[in-house]
């Protein structure tokens, strides 16, 4: 039986953790909540079980699986949420750096609003957008299959989506929507595919529906205009900075675009690409922790 304090994790790791009980004389106790009292929260019991073999099997330092799991559980020592949760003493759980910034205020620092919501790292956000569309972008473009025929960054005029001739037939509040990159396949009919990567701070469900609503209009209005069918490729960076399993499945809708034929090998190289992706995203979350952690150091 988990402990009270299991809330603490997800319920995916809650499912999981009791199948990594088993006793190893290697174990250490690394993945405390440093700083808060040792009492009746403690995860002493818990983390006592978690083997070091988890960071030696992923050849990473230990310093890098710790917040590997930080991400896992969703739960991170050093915000002012968490310290609020499970400090014995009144602690502000409001983000200390959306203050400093000039920041409307009324934030509880989650993982989540650190991943996605923060004024204080904005541009961040941006580099973070910016360098998975490259890298997405420079994958397209090495592919046989297919042909990537508008990047958008933030450096670029967004108002070069769309050729003349197609903007212009759009309804301009339509003409506002800009995808990070239209993607299309190399036959005459193939489809064209809309790539949005999104943040989500909130209900992960909630944000692709409000997106898919979005691009619903503009994908019927372009389908005439381009004479192929058009759709939509959601991926969405959740509050835990990784992707979801709905934005891989997503994102391996790509395949459309490939010859018939061909769309089994398609498939294998869009899921070795996601996982490349992934890293990219999860290696930013991880940066994100390091510097938030060295400025209350």
């Amino acid at each position: 039986m988990l402990p009270r304090y299991a809330r603490l994790f997800s319920r995916s790791i809650a499912r999981t953790l009791p199948k990594v009980w088993a006793e190893d004389t290697r174990a250490r106790e690394w993945l405390q909540l440093r700083g808060l009292p040792r009492s009746t929260h403690s995860l002493d019991p818990l983390v006592c079980r978690l083997s070091c073999a988890a960071w030696s099997g992923w050849m990473q330092p230990a310093y890098v699986v710790k917040r590997l799991l930080w991400l896992k559980f969703g739960q991170v020592p050093f915000l002012a949420a968490t310290k609020a949760d499970w400090s014995r003493h009144t602690v502000s759980p409001m983000c200390p750096l959306c203050a400093c910034g000039g920041g409307a205020g009324g934030r509880r620092e989650t993982l989540a609003h650190l991943l996605g919501a923060c004024v204080h790292f904005h541009d961040y956000y941006t580099c973070r957008h910016d360098d998975v569309v490259r890298h997405l972008a420079a994958f397209l473009r090495r592919c046989s299959w297919a042909r990537c025929d508008f990047v958008g960054v933030s450096a670029t005029n967004c108002d070069a989506v769309w050729p003349d001739g197609v903007r212009c037939a759009l309804p301009a509040d339509l003409r506002v929507i800009h995808p990070d990159l239209v993607v299309s396949g190399l036959g005459a009919q193939s489809p064209l595919a809309l790539v949005d990567i999104a943040v989500c701070v909130r209900d992960v469900d909630a944000v692709r529906a409000e997106k898919a609503a979005r691009y619903a209009p503009l994908c019927g209005a372009l389908s005439p205009l381009v004479r192929r069918p058009v759709f939509v490729v959601l991926i969405v960076i959740e509050a835990r900075g990784v992707f979801g399993r709905a934005s891989w499945l997503s994102f391996v809708t790509l395949a459309q675009l490939a010859d018939q034929r061909a769309r089994a090998r398609v498939r294998s190289e869009l899921f070795r690409e996601a996982k490349l992706l992934n890293g990219i995203v999860v290696r930013a979350a991880l940066q994100l922790l390091t510097i938030r952690q060295a400025r209350d150091a």
